[in-house]
């Protein structure tokens, strides 16, 4: 078609857009016949402008749909071909010259032609350049789709006949998302993709632009979660397929610590778009990441190369200086990979009867190491015949660890030391080498490398615990050497500051905190530490380390008062120190100290750590459980994502209730109405720790309507074991979900052939036939004199005189001695036998409410020994209040120096202070003086301490 005979339209689409249109009407003023303008609302000069170029007005109506709005544009046209440009789209001044001559010199089947747009900022820096559909023939077939980020389609399918125009013919400038502009637009796109989401039948073509929109408002967590729900579909065939995939790379590469999701998405990169070579760039960043070096340059090398004369339709900013560099990346990984390969390693570990682990610390070192190297200190075991293949060499133990493993060094030979115990080992062992290439090059002068050490539980499925970070490598150095007996830390003896570098991506797993040998390790390092305070007295280095152990061994209050020792003191450990704020908050809450104090001290941890994620944590369980549901969601969401950023250099809990928090932030969105937040949230919960009571109690409760949808989600959690079934029942009947109960305990006998011992007696007292269960009870369950107790205590808190029939009936099945008990105390009178009245008052204990405790309590005022001995059970129980209220009414007389002490431990877990601080020094005058009332004198001088800071 010759130039002269071709009719061009452009056309346009707008709303206030004064300060843009005239230079794109410029760009294109010569190559058009006709231009036609759709207004949408304009209420600047945007039309007055448009008039100044020739061009025709059409007013429109917006309806939030840009399809709809260019399609109404193109009925309006009298051509041959459409330029469709937005506003802030020109051509560049010496490209657009050759417009006309380039559209008629297509062939008459092509329909459309594609164009190179860049996008730059406000300072004309280019951000991307991608290929778009500008320049097409006007032809019925041919109409847009989408309400937002429309799309040219031919019959409702791909357009045929396509051309793609080279960047030096022609070249399209988008200047639309600079600055605050880019925002705005943005979010006005967010908007309507919205609406869009909400009535499509098929969203997956919106991921990518959610992802987009999403990401110009800066929010991160749904810009990715939009992303990944595009790449999961693969590549398709539209302009800029490629833009979730770089989404993610771009902002997983800022997370190094993430490094193995940042390797699987690029990976998926270069499956899905093995053209690009920035993503084998990627890919190569992603694999030295992760210490594979070979790889890594591999990847470079091939990025190199496809950059070379790249001429796909996807965008690409591999310029020709991303190329130098990545070429200087190529050399640096290919350097990196033979200092890997040259390097000599030794594997040592110390052991006594490790026959458990040996062979796994030994199979994991062989991965890494030049020599493996065992000292072992009075094995009984098989564990040195295990080790064969290591070097072994014997040592009398001398309850000193630092000792064992200095003379464990005088054998090494390799010039880097791998130092872990036995039951410890790298979760990828592949990467040592790489990680101390990386230190010998780039941190020629560092001494020891910091890693990750994983607490994990072998006995509840390796379910983590808690991490933090510690030296497990060092170079074989003479100065390098271990001090402490136990507990014992790499120093420098020369004194010399350690040079040390920190690798929080490396993780070595830790099982020595699993169930079955956990107590004994803990009585071990408790005895070592006595024998060192012994010899050399109490240090400030003790204080973590009897903290931990105390805890270790359920003696809270200890474990407190030297946590609480160990944040006063100067010394601080490295990267662990926040381990003493939270195993504070973990004594507080065994010790049912007030609510308000532990969220006083959760609030001063989190100020002081802002990073981790455990106080946030323990501040919105708090709230959840006081039922301050929104400040709850605001905490736990917190924490989750304070997880999610988290780098791995300080020490952390949060593993260990990562599950409680997906269970209380669900209760809590539950109780706010969000229940599709509740629902994923619970399943998230379940995800981490399925057997966890609390955490499958919340996933029951948010969706308990629907039974039968509720038992084919837990099929997902539990196998049909007989294990599992038994384990679903007494959960059941311990949480009181009573049609589960049934379910599973029907399941049980039909496929176990096991009958629930209980399962009748329960479903009656679900139902509330009292009557009828009376009458089980008579049938066979005489026997079980703990549940008639708690039965006659539940009927006890019943009111009606049906209550009491049945109550009398229970009674009677009795023996005649308890009979004769509880006749007396339902009346509140003292019973004459209190041998068996203890017998009964241990179970009141175990199912009895508040009042009851008070009620029968209280009726042993009469003797002194029976009191002392009912006060000392309600404290063990933590029932502050009634163990209270019973001292509140002893007669003074009886008030002895154990008496206040009772007292003031009450008061004090109670929030009254004061009074509790009188309490024990009245306690002090009548002469007593035990480490008990120091911990809680220690305490309210805490308090104290705490109030004046705050004022």
């Amino acid at each position: 078609m010759e130039e002269r005979n071709v009719k061009i339209s452009v056309c346009y689409i707008v709303r206030n857009e004064e300060q843009t249109l005239p230079l794109s009407l410029k760009s294109v003023q010569q190559a058009a016949d006709e231009i036609v303008v759709v207004d949408t609302g304009s209420t600047d000069r945007t039309k007055k402008v448009a008039l100044e170029f020739g061009a025709q007005i059409y007013d429109y109506v917006w309806q939030d749909d840009f399809a709809a709005a260019r399609n109404f544009a193109l009925d309006k046209l009298n051509s041959d071909w459409v330029i469709f440009l937005d506003a802030d789209e020109c051509f560049s001044r010496k490209k657009a010259k050759i417009l006309r001559s380039l559209i008629a010199d297509q062939a008459p089947s092509v329909n459309l032609i594609l164009v190179q747009r860049q996008d730059v900022d406000e300072e004309g820096k280019v951000m991307l350049s991608l290929y778009v559909p500008r320049i097409f023939r006007l032809r019925k077939d041919l109409r847009y789709v989408g309400a937002i980020h429309e799309e040219l389609r031919q019959n409702g399918g791909m357009v045929k006949g396509i051309v793609t125009v080279s960047p030096e013919q022609l070249r399209l400038i988008h200047t639309g998302y600079a600055g605050s502009l880019g925002k705005a637009k943005a979010q006005r796109n967010l908007d309507i993709l919205r609406k869009e989401l909400a009535k499509a039948s098929d969203p997956g073509h919106l991921y990518g632009y959610l992802a987009e929109a999403y990401d110009g408002i800066d929010d991160q967590e749904n810009a990715m979660k939009y992303a990944y729900l595009d790449i999961a579909r693969g590549r398709q065939a539209e302009t800029y397929a490629s833009r979730s995939y770089r989404l993610l790379l771009g902002k997983l590469s800022r997370q190094k610590w993430d490094y193995q999701e940042r390797q699987r998405v690029a990976k998926l990169a270069v499956q899905d778009f093995p053209e690009v070579p920035e993503f084998h760039a990627e890919y190569g960043e992603s694999l030295a990441a992760g210490w594979q070096y070979r790889q890594a340059a591999g990847e470079m090398k091939r990025a190199c190369e496809l950059g070379q004369d790249y001429a796909g339709l996807e965008p690409s900013l591999f310029t020709a200086e991303v190329m130098k560099t990545c070429q200087r990346r190529e050399d640096l990984f290919t350097k990196l990979a033979a200092k890997a390969e040259r390097l000599n390693i030794t594997a040592c570990v110390i052991a006594k009867n490790e026959a458990k682990n040996i062979v796994r610390w030994l199979e994991n070192a062989k991965v890494y190491a030049n020599q493996c190297l065992l000292l072992d200190t009075g094995s009984t075991d098989n564990t040195c015949e295990l080790a064969a293949g290591a070097e072994i060499y014997h040592y009398e133990w001398k309850d000193d660890f630092a000792a064992a493993r200095n003379e464990a060094l005088q054998y090494v030979k390799g010039d880097w030391v791998a130092f872990l115990d036995a039951d410890e080992f790298f979760a990828h062992p592949e990467q040592v080498r790489g990680v101390l290439a990386e230190c010998e090059i780039q941190h020629p002068d560092v001494e020891a490398v910091r890693l990750t050490i994983c607490n994990v539980d072998e006995d509840d499925g390796g379910r983590e615990i808690s991490r933090f970070c510690n030296v497990r490598l060092f170079r074989n150095q003479p100065e390098l050497r271990y001090a402490g007996r136990v507990h014992e830390n790499l120093l420098n003896v020369r004194g010399n500051a350690l040079e040390v570098w920190e690798e929080p991506c490396v993780e070595v797993i830790h099982t020595g905190y699993s169930s079955s040998v956990l107590l004994a390790k803990t009585q071990r390092n408790l005895a070592l530490l006595k024998q060192d305070i012994a010899a050399k007295g109490e240090q400030p280095q003790h204080y973590r380390y009897l903290a931990d152990c105390y805890h270790g061994l359920g003696d809270y209050q200890q474990a407190q008062l030297y946590a609480l020792r160990a944040i006063d003191a100067p010394l601080k450990g490295q990267g662990t120190h926040g381990d003493m704020y939270y195993m504070v908050l973990l004594c507080m809450r065994a010790l049912s100290e007030p609510e308000a104090d532990q969220l006083a001290f959760a609030q001063a941890a989190a100020r002081k750590f802002p990073a981790l994620p455990d106080f946030p944590a323990v501040m919105g369980i708090l709230y959840q459980e006081n039922g301050q549901y929104e400040q709850g969601e605001k905490y736990l969401t917190r924490a989750l994502r304070l997880a999610r950023q988290s780098d791995g250099r300080e020490s952390s809990s949060f593993s260990d209730i990562e599950a409680l928090v997906y269970a209380k932030l669900a209760d809590c969105e539950q109780h706010l109405g969000k229940s599709q937040a509740a629902l994923q949230h619970s399943s998230q919960a379940m995800e981490c720790s399925p057997y966890e009571e609390e955490v499958l109690t919340g996933f029951c409760m948010v969706r308990q309507e629907n039974r039968e949808k509720l038992i084919i989600e837990m099929e997902r959690y539990f196998a049909d074991t007989e294990q599992n079934c038994a384990f679903l029942c007494r959960f059941c009947e311990r949480n009181g979900f009573g049609d589960l109960y049934e379910y599973y305990g029907n399941h049980w006998q039909e496929r176990y052939g096991k009958e629930l011992p209980r399962r009748q007696y329960y479903e009656l007292l679900r139902q509330g036939d009292w009557q009828s269960l009376v009458d089980k009870l008579q049938q066979g369950l005489v026997a079980n004199f703990e549940l008639s107790i708690d039965l006659l205590l539940r009927l006890d808190r019943q009111q009606g005189k049906n209550f009491r029939d049945v109550e009398r009936q229970l009674v009677a099945l009795l023996p005649a001695e308890v009979q004769a008990i509880w006749a007396k105390i339902s009346q509140g009178e003292a019973p004459a036998d209190w041998q068996n009245y203890k017998i009964i008052w241990s179970h009141i204990l175990t199912y009895g409410d508040d009042e009851q405790l008070e009620k029968y309590g209280e009726l042993a005022l009469r003797q002194q020994e029976i009191w002392q001995d009912i006060v000392k059970d309600l404290m063990e129980q933590e029932k502050w209040r009634a163990a209270f209220n019973l001292l509140a009414k002893v007669p003074q007389e009886e008030a002895d120096g154990e008496f206040w002490q009772n007292l003031g431990r009450c008061l004090y877990h109670l929030g009254e202070y004061e009074a509790a601080r009188e309490a024990l020094e009245r306690a002090r005058q009548q002469g007593l003086d035990t480490m008990l009332m120091k911990s809680y004198e220690k305490w309210l001088e805490n308090v104290s301490l705490s109030r004046r800071n705050t004022l």
